[in-house]
């Protein structure tokens, strides 16, 4: 980890209710090659992902790729929608219920997901 990581750590907000999700985040950068301050062409960063029941951190340059990092390493699999689901919210037009994510582009429910950018790098 480079000094401008590390001082990034330093400075983070203990009062912030994200705090704990701001470290991790820094570290998971930091861990994948990508340190705060220096070049990143891409504007990857951590994010923080919670959808119902689930919560997590992923690296990506966007929203959607972070989401798609948390369903391929099977961090959403209790939210996979049934096959039977997936015909009825479609065949209704209940589009607004579920996404497709992932490298699969499966459904996924997402009445209740909110992400946040924790960090970029």
């Amino acid at each position: 980890m480079k000094k401008s990581t590390k001082m990034a750590i330093e400075n983070l907000d203990y009062n912030d209710p994200d705090y704990q999700y701001m470290e991790a985040g820094i570290k998971m950068l930091s861990k994948n090659g990508y340190e705060i301050g220096e070049y990143n062409p891409h504007c990857v960063s951590a994010w923080l992902i919670i959808n119902d029941h689930v919560v997590g951190i992923a690296i990506g340059s966007s929203e959607q790729e972070a989401i798609d990092s948390i369903v391929d390493a099977g961090g959403w699999d209790s939210l996979k929608m049934s096959d039977e689901d997936y015909r009825e919210y479609d065949y209704e037009g209940w589009t607004d219920s579920y996404i497709y994510a992932g490298n699969a582009s499966e459904a996924f429910w997402s009445e209740n997901l909110s992400i946040k950018k924790l960090v970029q790098a």
